[in-house]
């Protein structure tokens, strides 16, 4: 079993955390707008951001070392509408359904995770929609890496993967037919972030 808390700690990607998931919330704030969202798992920003668009947001975290960080800050903008749930996501029982159910940054973590997402079908409400993103294993930045031989293969996790307690490489396809496989309905896949070189150096460079 992963210590959540330990990858809490030593998980974020630096400056661009909050580029990440802003540009995912970007693309769907319209969607959320007015309604109720269950974010399965949290970068504590995105949830300070989906707060100010949606109705009610409902956060499951297994980190209770993250979930006190994130009270901390809701409790300090005075954010009212977010109810936080420390729980394993397969023994969730939520009391009302979803407009909306996001996993950012998240299914690339969970080994079960057809089972998770068929679970988590029955606490969609009708008309209901799923949002998803993952880090692309055939991104251009992870294609240069094979070039250059930094990496021998797209699809291998590295020390950084398992660092993150990652346990998958996921392309569109493989992320399709997981979904596909779940009972849900893929309406549309895009890319919400165009990476040239890892982070640490995107951090470092001139034109950031």
């Amino acid at each position: 079993m992963q210590d959540l808390d330990k990858i809490y700690e030593d998980y974020g990607d630096g400056a661009f955390d909050s580029l990440y998931f802003n540009f995912n919330i970007d693309l769907i704030k319209d969607n959320i707008s007015e309604k109720s969202v269950l974010e399965l798992s949290t970068s504590i920003q995105s949830t300070v951001q989906l707060s100010k668009i949606a109705s009610r947001v409902e956060v499951v975290d297994g980190s209770k070392k993250k979930l006190d960080e994130l009270k901390r800050i809701l409790d300090s903008l005075n954010i009212k509408n977010v109810k936080l749930n420390h729980s394993n996501f397969f023994d969730f029982r939520p009391e009302n359904s979803f407009d909306e159910i996001i996993l950012f940054r998240t299914l690339e973590h969970i080994e079960d995770r057809v089972s998770l997402l068929q679970k988590i079908k029955s606490f969609s409400s009708n008309g209901g929609f799923l949002t998803i993103a993952v880090p692309n294993a055939l991104s251009l930045h992870r294609r240069l890496g094979i070039q250059t031989r930094y990496l021998t293969d797209a699809y291998t996790l590295n020390d950084d993967d398992f660092r993150k307690g990652h346990v998958i490489n996921f392309d569109k396809n493989s992320l399709e037919t997981c979904v596909q496989n779940s009972g849900w309905v893929a309406e549309w896949t895009k890319g919400s972030f165009l990476k040239l070189v890892p982070d640490s150096e995107m951090q470092t460079s001139t034109f950031y």
